[in-house]
């Protein structure tokens, strides 16, 4: 056998090329991992390391020589060929400093659920590790160690584009709390069903609410539907502030949807239904910190009447006035009004944070209005099915958002190109100039030096 397969020296699982090739074959894993080394381009190298003549810094090169990286992988390609062994691309990224920043699995018909299974009880010597990329290979079982390698790292970001998963349950990965901001499914054969699942873990107060920053749909299969279930999932979270959708079945009905959570619109029964729950639970966590006791009462027993505690008079505490505030909120018969509500600022406690709370509302006619989604600041439509009313709609949601004193301002960045759209008219123009005034880059240049082209529907994916 080769020498390389029959090493059984145990590396330092600080060693990731080293460690990781050896781990497999201890575990007998039927796949031999090859993994390259490479390093982050960075132009300020004043770390004070020495750096070597091909531009990797002396500890990756070191690194490289205890592994004998290029006659292991080698050694392991032949081994894996000549006995019908699979093997599973790996690139290591590491940064200016010499910590491991990445790890990409590239082009890989298969990687095993233990392979990632190994990451995970690794992950605690890596705390610079931030992203994870696979661009093929990844079956259920994996998605599900995957996502149990990023709620328990400091991972911020995964992507997945064209890993097609059976049973698309990538919303596995905002299961749980985790530090992921950024996450790319573009290519992935996502349907309907799947974005529902995924918008459905996108709603405040869910964890993911609270943390996703990015989200890449492109080139699926969404319809007007999943759009609904974006829209709908828009109209609380206040985190996303980048949504691409490019290259879908979108129409002026989905973009419609998308489109109106970002402007005032009128809550429902639910919606305050589930505000006044969220309440409760926060003024619950108030009693809970600071340890609240029921109403104190006078120890002493007034014996010439029914011999029952006194409540103690005088001004109410802060305790008193909580407690009371959740008793009106528990109450089932108590409206959604301004009344129930208190200055949390009082108390010296953090304000009711919420998206449906009244600096986010106000009230029309005995109708109370969200004043919409504004943290969203760049959408991507393009390629998609719908055409001028979607034009016009876009218009009067950046007309609107700009209108508001409130800041953010909303959409400083919008791609629409490759719909159905007239080659030339007033609104295009007016949201290209919108757009500029902002803080943001302009509409996308295909609008303006591709306008010819924009007024077709591309069937070609981004």
């Amino acid at each position: 056998m080769d020498t390389f397969m029959s090493k059984n020296v145990s590396p330092s699982p600080k060693n990731f090329a080293a460690f990781l090739p050896w781990a497999c074959r201890h575990l007998d894993i039927d796949t031999i991992p090859i993994i390259t080394i490479d390093k982050q381009n960075d132009l300020s190298l004043g770390s004070g390391k020495q750096q070597s003549r091909d531009g990797k810094s002396k500890f990756l090169h070191d690194l490289a020589m205890d592994v004998n990286l290029d006659q292991s992988s080698s050694a392991s390609t032949n081994f894996g060929i000549k006995h019908n062994i699979p093997v599973c691309y790996i690139q290591a990224m590491y940064d200016s400093k010499d910590n491991l920043v990445q790890i990409k699995f590239n082009k890989n018909t298969y990687i095993p659920r233990a392979i990632l299974r190994i990451l995970l009880l690794i992950e605690q010597f890596y705390k610079y590790l931030t992203a994870i990329h696979i661009d093929g290979g990844l079956k259920y079982d994996g998605l599900y160690e995957l996502d149990k390698l990023v709620s328990a790292s400091n991972i911020t970001e995964v992507i997945l584009d064209h890993t097609v998963v059976k049973g698309a349950q990538y919303h596995c990965l905002l299961d749980h709390k985790s530090k992921l901001k950024y996450l790319s499914l573009a290519g992935c054969k996502l349907m309907d069903d799947g974005v529902k699942e995924i918008a459905n873990r996108l709603v405040h107060p869910l964890a993911a609410s609270k943390s996703l920053k990015v989200l890449n749909l492109s080139s699926n299969q969404i319809t007007d539907v999943g759009a609904q279930y974006v829209g709908d999932m828009l109209r609380t979270n206040r985190q996303l502030a980048y949504l691409n959708l490019a290259s879908n079945m979108i129409t002026d009905i989905g973009a419609d949807s998308i489109l109106n959570s970002l402007v005032q619109f009128p809550l429902t029964t639910d919606e305050l239904r589930a505000m006044k729950l969220r309440h409760i639970t926060y003024l619950k966590h108030i009693l809970k910190q600071r340890n609240i006791k029921r109403i104190p009462v006078d120890k002493k027993i007034d014996k010439k009447k029914t011999g029952k505690p006194v409540p103690l008079t005088g001004k109410k505490s802060k305790s008193e006035t909580i407690e009371k505030a959740v008793m009106t909120m528990l109450n089932p018969d108590t409206k959604i009004e301004s009344s129930i509500y208190y200055d949390p600022t009082t108390f010296n406690v953090e304000p009711f944070n919420d998206p449906y709370s009244l600096e986010n509302t106000n009230i029309i006619n005995n109708v109370k209005y969200c004043l919409g989604n504004n943290t969203l600041n760049y959408l991507s439509l393009a390629y998609n099915n719908f055409s001028y009313f979607s034009i016009k709609r876009l218009y009067n949601v950046l007309s609107a958002q700009r209108s508001q004193t409130k800041a953010p301002k909303g959409l400083v960045n919008v791609c629409i190109e490759g719909n159905k759209i007239p080659q030339c008219c007033t609104e295009m123009t007016l949201i290209e100039e919108i757009i500029k005034m902002g803080i943001g880059p302009s509409l996308t240049s295909a609008t303006s030096t591709k306008r010819a082209t924009v007024i077709k529907v591309s069937s070609s994916k981004l």
